[in-house]
């Protein structure tokens, strides 16, 4: 059970990929969604249904919708569901509501906390006090699970459980980089790229700053922001104040991200927070070299300096001489990308992580 809008983001891919990947012999797996009614843009039924997944999507007029509710209980009966598995501080509330009305287990998984204003910490306040009445809460990071332990959360509750990808979706091919063809890009031109939700946590203002450091000494440099967010007027108004709008390329949300990845020279996040980011996994499995900053979970998939470089958040002249170093120097740039998809094979494979899944579904049942 998830709330979203839109094309979501990090957890729709872990949902879609974990309802493909389940054991269909020991599990049958249902997906409940709740979107606006007015949300034009959601586009996750179509993915799971190209999957052939048992997907639901329930519309809600407002923030609390009787009806809405009334619907997921009807399906959890219909179903006979054992166990309930959310995933952000809605389902997670309504999780725990919706046991009272029908006998089931829960399980959740945090994705990281967003707190930009009062109304986003009183939830995260709400989320951490149903959280106690959880079987099982699985972190996606060895740092936030310890942020839990402090909040209160029994460590006999917790489980660590890193998101992973599909190794055979996401590796280098030698497949033509038809977007800097589409974008009309020299081919010798360096393509630094940023894919992920256009927010304020993601601290893309920094990022801008950054590109203006970046281009004053690589005038030819291109920049591809990638994704969709409330944030993108603000950054295309910034864009043009700094004088880096040719350089810089807001291409909203694409359903060609591998092509994207394919024509990257270099992946950066200017992350104020994360908890352990899909688009980092993804990139470092197509050998893309890492450039991030060391919050969240991210230092639990780059080593510093081994297959990536960590810094500070808001470290702008380090990250644009860290950009700059791998533009630069193809020896180091090519020992990241060997090394990063290493790391993403040993450590951060599906299959795996479906199996520790399934082990806590297990668990749970008793």
């Amino acid at each position: 059970l998830r709330s979203s809008s839109g094309s979501g983001g990090g957890p729709e891919k872990t949902i879609i990929l974990s309802g493909k990947t389940i054991d269909k012999e020991k599990f049958k797996l249902v997906i409940i969604y709740l979107k606006g009614d007015d949300d034009l843009y959601f586009t996750i039924d179509k993915r799971a249904k190209e999957k052939n997944l048992d997907f639901y999507a329930i519309n809600e007029k407002k923030r609390v919708d009787w009806r809405a509710i009334g619907e997921i209980n009807k399906l959890l009966k219909k179903h006979q569901i054992d166990i309930l598995h959310c995933h952000d501080y809605k389902s997670d509330v309504l999780g725990l509501f919706l046991s009272k009305l029908h006998k089931m287990k829960l399980v959740t998984t945090t994705h990281g906390w967003i707190g930009n204003d009062i109304k986003e910490r009183f939830y995260n306040w709400l989320d951490k006090k149903s959280l106690k009445c959880f079987d099982k809460v699985i972190t996606v990071s060895a740092v936030g699970n310890r942020y839990l332990r402090k909040s209160g959360i029994p460590s006999d509750k917790l489980v660590t459980i890193h998101n992973a990808i599909d190794l055979e979706d996401f590796k280098k091919t030698d497949e033509i980089q038809d977007v800097r063809k589409k974008l009309d890009l020299d081919d010798k031109a360096p393509v630094i790229g940023y894919i992920g939700r256009l927010s304020r946590e993601k601290d893309l203002n920094a990022l801008l700053f950054v590109i203006k450091k970046v281009i004053s000494k690589i005038k030819e440099a291109v920049f591809l922001i990638v994704g969709g967010g409330p944030e993108r007027d603000n950054l295309t108004t910034l864009s043009k104040e700094l004088q880096i709008n040719s350089n810089t390329f807001f291409l909203g949300h694409r359903d060609d991200i591998k092509k994207i990845y394919k024509s990257l020279d270099v992946f950066v996040s200017t992350s104020l927070t994360e908890g352990l980011p899909n688009t980092m996994l993804e990139a470092q499995a197509m050998e893309v070299p890492v450039i991030a900053t060391d919050v969240g979970g991210v230092g639990e998939i780059i080593d510093n300096g081994v297959n990536g470089l960590l810094y500070r958040p808001r470290d702008i002249d380090g990250i644009a001489d860290g950009i700059y170093t791998l533009l630069t120097d193809s020896n180091i740039s090519a020992k990241f990308a060997r090394e990063g998809r290493r790391i993403i094979c040993e450590k951060f494979s599906f299959d795996e992580r479906m199996k520790k899944i399934e082990k806590v579904y297990l668990e749970v049942m008793g």
